[in-house]
């Protein structure tokens, strides 16, 4: 059975239409695709990004097997900052895109909807006992304000101040006593906010979305419409597609 996204009350008020994405039930599309990638690239658009995988990485030996299968040096990435690479399989035979966060004490890997499990295993038959690997994907909620007003929105309708990260960058706020980390980026490659928090959590981020949806002219984008913005990006390894 499918995983709800945490957001599933949200989605239902915007009238959305569900599909599978990896291991996720999220929305497939809202009411138009080209009016949902056209607030990706030029508006403000709200993506649940729940189905994208996120995996915690924390022990030094799973750093260096996670560095032996990208195509990037993670250990030159400064602290708080975020990196496109692609896991490579020891053979080399396919390269499966991903997004690398590293924090002050830890790495999390952002993976497509359908690869999740796939690079938890390569990761895993690099090291061996996948002591420091969590998937903390069904435990966390993944939400993407995209579009060039996105920075500016969040400060106006989130709890949270990131209004001075730049691109590239990650912040990481407390909550309520709860963890929010603040990404500046995309995976449509364009500019974008994105906030990855606990599943308990997602109401919060929700329900802001939903009040100020008529004021700021957000508009919910689903899968459909961020497949397409993804497929025009120059982000390497891009998949053909999100399932």
């Amino acid at each position: 059975m499918a995983n709800t996204t945490a957001f599933e009350k949200l989605h239902i008020s915007f009238n959305a239409r569900f599909d599978e994405y990896g291991d996720w039930l999220v929305p497939s599309v809202y009411s138009d695709v080209d009016t949902e990638y056209a607030a990706i690239q030029n508006g403000i658009a709200a993506v649940d990004l729940s189905a994208f995988g996120r995996v915690s990485i924390t022990e030094d030996s799973e750093i260096d097997a996670l560095n032996s299968i990208t195509e990037l040096d993670i250990s030159m990435m400064y602290e708080n900052s975020w990196a496109y690479t692609a896991v490579v399989t020891p053979g080399r035979e396919q390269a499966k895109p991903v997004r690398v966060i590293r924090k002050i004490s830890e790495y999390t890997l952002l993976t497509m909807p359908a690869d999740t499990q796939y690079v938890i295993s390569v990761l895993e038959s690099v090291n061996g006992s996948g002591d420091g690997i969590r998937d903390i994907s069904a435990k966390t909620a993944m939400l993407g304000l995209y579009g060039p007003k996105a920075l500016e929105l969040v400060t106006k309708i989130l709890p949270v101040d990131i209004s001075g990260i730049e691109p590239g960058q990650v912040m990481v706020h407390k909550v309520f006593m709860m963890n929010l980390t603040g990404i500046r980026g995309s995976w449509a490659g364009g500019d974008g906010v994105e906030i990855i928090c606990p599943s308990m959590a997602a109401q919060l981020a929700g329900s802001s979305i939903e009040k100020y949806s008529g004021r700021y002219n957000i508009v919910p984008a689903g899968m459909e419409a961020l497949t397409r913005a993804i497929r025009q990006s120059d982000m390497p390894n891009k998949p053909e597609s999100l399932k």
